[in-house]
């Protein structure tokens, strides 16, 4: 997913999105109506794509999917893609094991707290809370 930034430039308002670290799409309010996009390489002599869309929204929608086709068309466009994809997948697996150790480090401390609570009710709460929490059932709102 673009991740689109709001920006304020020469006094008018630009969207720009970096999807990659050797291009940039942007986006700026047509002179007349609607919103003029392109894609913005190191490459002056790159046919990058570019365009006019009547909203923003429509804007930010044809200017990535004109972003991604011209990406795959190139002839590394792919490699660079899947690159990049790859290295989110990366960053997504990481976060999830970080998750994973914070969720058993949580558990582990309060099982603690359970064994060394004073009163068996504190004991009952927090084994509870130790049960709800390996169940995923935590996150449920109370009467859900």
């Amino acid at each position: 997913m673009i991740k689109w930034e709001e920006q304020l430039y020469q006094g008018r308002l630009e969207w720009m999105a970096q999807p990659c670290e050797c291009h940039s799409i942007d986006i700026w309010e047509h002179a007349k109506d609607g919103f003029s996009w392109c894609v913005v390489t190191e490459d002056i002599e790159d046919a990058a794509p570019e365009g006019w869309s009547p909203t923003l929204d429509d804007a930010k929608r044809h200017a990535a999917a004109a972003y991604t086709e011209w990406v795959l068309e190139q002839p590394n466009g792919t490699a660079e893609f899947l690159a990049q994809l790859h290295a989110l997948e990366e960053k997504l697996a990481h976060a999830r094991a970080e998750l994973a150790r914070e969720r058993a480090d949580v558990l582990e401390y309060l099982s603690e707290l359970a064994v060394n609570s004073d009163t068996l009710e504190m004991e009952r709460v927090l084994l509870e809370a130790v049960a709800d929490i390996s169940r995923g059932e935590h996150r449920r709102e109370e009467g859900a």
